[in-house]
């Protein structure tokens, strides 16, 4: 009787592992599904993601071929694109309400930065992002468009750390086109005191920072305007 028990103990792990395994494969096709289609509605632009794989046993994993596009009205193909971040995922926490992302590095993104008269196109994704998450915009900007109120999310976020280096900003201005080094940016503990927060609050707290940062490096810029970018083209030369 005993080694029935243990026989039929051993079936039942077995049986479970399986379930985990194909579960994780399965979520790592529904989590793209997903991400292409959360993000438009906190982002109002296309994205475009071509695999999010997790091993659901150690956590690790990795984003592939991710493209974020242009709010309507900007010429530039996207926004921001990178060719694979990896990370690391708690196991089993994929599996339950309150998923915790140990480690997410991202490195050699590319932003575009395309100005159109007094905004720009990273400046009207950060508007469309606080306004997802119910945030005011700047003081002196236009309200952004109000977002229909969704129930809350089951789901709860938490990242431990996140990395992003060896970026670049590409900014177009008056038809040309000057490449910026984007600032190492580390966060740590989004949504830690709080136990988790929504995929909204962590869109925010994520892109409020990254996108601000690539408006900081574009400000800092000789070619912030349209003389700078002159100047860097010899466009003055000879009076």
């Amino acid at each position: 009787m005993k080694k029935r028990y243990i026989t039929f103990g051993g079936i039942v792990v077995v049986i479970l592992v399986a379930f985990y395994l194909i579960g994780g494969m399965v979520l790592s096709k529904v989590a793209v599904v997903g991400v292409e289609a959360f993000v438009p509605q906190v982002t109002k632009t296309s994205v475009n993601l071509d695999s999010l794989k997790v091993s659901p046993l150690t956590g690790s994993g990795t984003l592939k071929g991710f493209v974020l596009g242009n709010p309507e009205g900007f010429k530039s193909g996207h926004s921001i694109a990178f060719d694979m971040a990896h990370m690391n995922v708690a196991p089993f926490s994929i599996m339950g309400d309150r998923i915790l992302i140990e480690k997410i590095h991202i490195s050699g993104p590319k932003f575009n930065y395309e100005r159109k008269l007094l905004t720009s196109n990273i400046k009207e994704i950060l508007k469309n992002v606080q306004a997802a998450a119910g945030r005011p915009v700047e003081d002196g900007e236009a309200p952004a468009e109000p977002v229909e109120e969704a129930p809350p999310s089951e789901i709860k976020i938490e990242i431990k750390e996140l990395i992003i280096d060896e970026g670049q900003v590409a900014m177009t201005v008056a038809g040309a086109t000057v490449p910026l080094p984007l600032p190492k940016i580390v966060l740590r503990d989004i949504g830690t005191d709080e136990g988790g927060i929504s995929p909204d609050e962590m869109a925010f707290e994520v892109m409020s920072v990254v996108l601000n940062q690539v408006l900081m490096s574009v400000a800092k810029s000789p070619g912030a305007t349209v003389d700078g970018i002159k100047n860097l083209f010899g466009g003055n030369k000879g009076g």
